[in-house]
């Protein structure tokens, strides 16, 4: 049910994006141990997002559903990075992250970005709709780039 109340707050171009296939599993993602040695302050996968899928992990207690809609807002960033091949590790991305850095003072809206380009796009993404006033004030490059993405599809 809190996955169903997320769904239905998630804004309408997001769930047009978004996978269609989401599923909630008792255990921990399988590849932690992997994202573990790769990313920097990792612990485990609360979920996980490509083309057709969300997969939450380990979901044996209640987390607040505001918790649950920035998770598919960034998991849906992910699905979008995919759709466009990567966009993530383009040089129009890459050169707003540059740009954004100068102005926000940090690389990424968030230290789970800093780990990759796809993370910081899947978090920009979240930031952008959970954040949004905030995140054009800090990362107006990123933002103009995700303005010109949405309107794409």
């Amino acid at each position: 049910s809190q996955i169903l109340a997320a769904w239905n707050q998630l804004p309408d171009i997001m769930k047009a994006l978004a996978a269609r296939d989401i599923e909630i599993l008792d255990y921990y993602n399988p590849q932690d141990a992997y994202w573990q040695r790769v990313y920097r302050d990792f612990t485990h996968s609360f979920a996980t997002g490509g083309i057709g899928k969300i997969s939450f992990y380990g979901c044996k207690r209640q987390v607040p559903t505001s918790r649950i809609v920035a998770t598919m807002c960034h998991e849906t960033g992910h699905v979008i990075d995919q759709r466009l091949s990567r966009y993530s590790d383009r040089q129009p991305w890459k050169d707003a992250m540059q740009a954004d850095e100068a102005i926000a003072g940090r690389k990424s809206p968030t230290s789970y970005g800093e780990n990759a380009n796809a993370e910081d796009f899947a978090e920009s993404m979240k930031m952008y709709i959970t954040n949004p006033n905030w995140f054009a004030q800090e990362f107006p490059n990123r933002k103009r780039l995700i303005d010109s993405i949405l309107r794409s599809f």
